[in-house]
């Protein structure tokens, strides 16, 4: 239910600490705070939605089975 997220959140973060490697240095320190603290939250948004995905499937019960018929 939430795997499409937390892939898209995993690259965004894989994309961000590429970013903050490579360019550290030449970064004002303003912008290097903004890149960091935008990492924080995609990284705060990424517990999140594995913690959901976690209760999707292992929390929940379904009734899908036999109980219609």
């Amino acid at each position: 239910m939430y795997s499409n997220r937390i892939i898209a959140l995993k690259e965004r973060l894989k994309y961000i600490e590429q970013i903050l490697d490579s360019s550290k240095d030449k970064m004002s320190e303003d912008a290097l705070k903004a890149m960091i603290i935008d990492k924080n939250d995609v990284y705060s948004e990424l517990r999140k939605y594995t913690k959901l995905q976690w209760e999707e499937d292992h929390e929940r019960v379904t009734y899908d089975d036999e109980r219609d018929r």
